[in-house]
């Protein structure tokens, strides 16, 4: 049994809080409840599940958001000019994440308890086994840091391995952000270099905004705001915001004032990023001026907008060290702005946990054949990361691949032979 998921993005609290204790508790709580389902066998018996596998597929942590890099040091400084800044950042943003990674560790050396069964293939109850858990802690754009050795032997003591992508037949999983323009190129980290457009929206976009909010709302509002928007890419915030805004007006929880005051900041924001990416300009793949089309982007009407930003939903990408092609289930924590150029082999299924709110672009002109594209209802007060168990053949009476997200939803009934259709599932 394999559960991933993806997008925890915490930070080091300077600006946005970490996840609490009751939604960690929730997504152990589906770990668990997943690997009981798991013990049940395509012939009605049960039989405890041999092994299971977590795999954080990416931005685990957000390095990047942080009232550190709003002043002269910069997180794509070489690391003489920033390290100290880094570690600190780091540091505090593992000690806030250690609720989610302490557990995980200690089920990865202890194991995960679950009912065993009696000689007639049924639970037992009252007697446990453990089952033994592997945890992997993949690298994202947004915590790219964590493939360092440091990072990697502080894991390693809590039983956790880290790495850039994982794969176990038919199964392919990496964050995903390699296919993403706004996130390259990649530079040698020993030397200066310009910000991604992805860190420049990130630092002096999304970071400047949640500064500049909480100096005009009180800090619970603020950070209410904020922990629903920093998980997301900086081109869909504007209609996220929208979303945000209309739902706690509805309920009462929003004044026309405290709302003006959100939207002014934003658009400040947006001036403001506009401004210093004219003076640090950041470097693209794009063959137009990047910069000036997200500043238009980002200033139109939420009411204007329609599903994506269209420069870039025309844009071509090349992936940089993606899962193997020839996986037949593909999983994902971050889906490009742009056309990937490669991709999925055809007939592969492929999920990804968001966190997009806006469906960018298809992808049948792209890789051929029919594709299914799911996109999701944006809930605007839901800032859960998302999460898939796929269960092997045999396991929760299946006799083949499935796939099911937390919430209970059958997503995929995926098979390690290539099948007719590829799809893509954006599970936000």
């Amino acid at each position: 049994m394999l559960v991933v998921t993806a997008n925890w993005s915490i930070t080091d609290g300077t600006l946005v809080d970490p996840p609490g204790r009751a939604r960690i508790d929730e997504f152990l709580g589906g770990v668990r409840r997943s690997a009981a389902r798991a013990g049940v066998r395509r012939d009605g018996g049960y039989r405890p599940v041999e092994r299971v596998d977590v795999i954080l597929g990416g931005d685990t942590f957000d390095w990047l958001v942080s009232a550190a890099w709003l002043g002269n040091e910069r997180p794509w400084q070489r690391r003489a000019r920033r390290g100290a800044t880094r570690d600190r950042v780091m540091q505090a943003a593992v000690k806030r994440g250690m609720r989610l990674l302490g557990r995980l560790g200690r089920l990865a050396r202890r194991g995960l308890s679950v009912a065993g069964a009696d000689g007639r293939g049924r639970p037992l109850l009252g007697s446990q086994v453990k089952v033994p858990v592997r945890v992997v802690v993949l690298s994202g754009d947004r915590d790219a840091w964590i493939e360092e050795p440091r990072s990697v032997e502080w894991a390693g003591r809590f039983g956790i391995a880290v790495g850039r992508s994982w794969a176990d037949h038919p199964v392919a999983i990496a964050h995903g952000h390699a296919t993403d323009p706004l996130c390259g190129p990649t530079w040698d980290s020993a030397i200066d270099r310009p910000p991604t457009l992805h860190e420049s929206l990130s630092v002096d976009l999304l970071a400047r905004f949640a500064a500049i909010l909480h100096e005009l709302t009180p800090a619970p509002g603020a950070r209410r705001v904020l922990a629903m928007l920093v998980a997301d890419c900086p081109l869909d915030v504007p209609i996220r915001l929208r979303a945000w805004l209309d739902r706690a007006g509805d309920v009462g929880m929003l004044s026309l004032k405290a709302r003006d005051r959100i939207e002014s900041a934003w658009q400040r924001a947006v001036d403001e990023w506009h401004r210093r990416a004219r003076r640090d300009v950041p470097t693209t793949e794009f063959e137009f001026d990047a910069v000036d089309a997200i500043a238009t982007w980002l200033r139109q009407s939420p009411e204007a907008m329609d599903h994506a930003c269209p420069t870039f939903s025309a844009s071509t990408c090349t992936a940089r060290g993606e899962p193997a092609q020839e996986a037949a289930i593909v999983v994902s924590g971050h889906l490009a702005v742009g056309r990937p150029t490669n991709g999925p082999a055809a007939g592969s299924q492929m999920i990804c946990l968001g966190p997009t709110a806006v469906r960018r672009f298809s992808f049948g002109d792209r890789f051929g054949g029919d594709v299914a594209t799911i996109a999701p209802e944006i809930d605007a007060f839901d800032v859960r990361p998302k999460a898939v168990t796929i269960f092997e053949p045999g396991e929760a009476g299946g006799a083949d691949w499935s796939a099911w997200f937390t919430s209970g939803r059958a997503i995929l009934d995926a098979r390690p032979a290539p099948v007719r259709a590829q799809g893509i599932v954006d599970a936000a």
